[in-house]
């Protein structure tokens, strides 16, 4: 289960209860889909309140690589927020930001959400979202 909130240039994320790997990939996928994630500049993913139910990492990490990829042609100025302290998910993330390169949005992971938006506060602001490959 997940709660959404678009708010201006950041959209927040709280997942809670057990998820699937799935589930997460359904979500990624629509979220990147929509229009609006264009001109995000951080998207903050909450996971204080939710327990994995799978530990494939490897098919997992990979599945999400490719998402964030194809959704970085659209906006590739986008800041990723993880917030988390379950060992699968920690892992994942971990997992994602090895594999980091000029095609991948930054990704931070965080166990507690002050230190997310701390960071979030530090960062500079972006004039300009990308939006240059959205085609709908």
């Amino acid at each position: 289960m997940r709660e959404v909130r678009w708010d201006g240039h950041t959209l927040w994320i709280r997942a809670f209860g057990r998820f699937t790997k799935r589930a997460l990939i359904d979500a990624t996928g629509a979220i990147t889909a929509d229009s609006r994630y264009d001109a995000l500049q951080f998207l903050v993913v909450d996971f204080l309140a939710a327990e994995a139910s799978e530990s494939n990492l490897t098919k997992a990490a990979e599945d999400l690589l490719a998402l964030l990829i194809g959704a970085s042609f659209s906006n590739p100025n986008i800041r990723i927020c993880v917030i988390a302290r379950d060992q699968f998910i920690l892992r994942l993330c971990e997992s994602v930001i090895q594999q980091q390169s000029a095609l991948l949005p930054e990704i931070r992971a965080f166990n507690d959400l002050t230190s997310a938006t701390d960071w979030i506060s530090e960062q500079p602001r972006l004039s300009r979202p990308s939006g240059r490959f959205r085609t709908s």
